[in-house]
């Protein structure tokens, strides 16, 4: 498989931050019977959402902070992270027999992951979770070429994030959390603990027979979450 360039990694970027972001447009949107046969956005709604594409960070920053605007900071600051640190080098290493293993070189504020195997990943067909918090609706569940990613909003606004996939850095804030290691069922998990109500709990292990890298992020209890990884399932 070939890397991506430049201009293919910035459209899947736009496309995973517009995907994010769909309940904040949606709330702009004037009601149904205000609508006529065509919907005419805006020019207030077309430099929002302008600024969103162009530069995430500072408009999320530049704006409240509800729940699911928290979940789009830290989606956006992972998958930022992520662009910075892969370029064209996101592609599936090659096949060949060896020990997989993720690294974590830790930081004042943050962790940075690194694949260092060179198996190549085996991405599932499907995951099943044996387990999902009572009150937690699927809205978002996509397949693609390097993973899965599994969205679920609570009915206060909240979101768990589950992202099943190959990557080779990337980068877990860890100013806001208690840092600690534990073991579920065959998986060595980093726990990101939060310490602060306005940050997500996160948990980071490493499939090695699948060199695929599952992230868990919520405003939920880690016995909560790692329930999640203890009855989950893949195909």
């Amino acid at each position: 498989m070939r890397a991506l360039n430049d201009i293919e990694f910035e459209q899947a970027l736009k496309k995973a931050l517009i995907t994010a972001a769909e309940a904040d447009c949606m709330r702009d949107m004037p009601p149904d019977e205000k609508l006529g046969s065509q919907l005419a956005p805006s020019a207030k709604f077309g430099q929002k959402m302008t600024r969103l594409i162009k530069n995430p960070k500072s408009y999320i920053k530049s704006q409240k902070r509800p729940p699911y605007r928290r979940f789009l900071n830290t989606a956006a600051m992972i998958v930022l992270a992520v662009s910075m640190l892969l370029g064209v080098s996101m592609l599936y290493p090659p096949v060949r027999a060896s020990v997989t293993k993720l690294t974590r070189t830790w930081a004042d504020t943050h962790s940075r992951y690194e694949n260092t195997g060179e198996d190549a990943p085996i991405i599932p067909t499907s995951v099943t979770l044996g387990y999902v918090p009572d009150g937690f609706e699927l809205v978002l569940e996509d397949y693609h070429e390097l993973g899965i990613a599994i969205v679920y909003q609570a009915e206060d606004g909240t979101f768990l994030s589950l992202d099943i996939s190959w990557l080779g850095k990337f980068y877990i804030n860890n100013e806001h959390s208690d840092f600690y290691t534990m073991t579920i069922d065959n998986y060595s998990v980093d726990v990101y603990e939060s310490n602060d109500a306005n940050y997500q709990s996160i948990l980071v292990c490493h499939d090695e027979n699948r060199n695929i890298t599952i992230n868990i992020i919520a405003y939920l209890d880690v016995d909560e979450l790692a329930k999640i990884i203890s009855n989950m399932e893949f195909e």
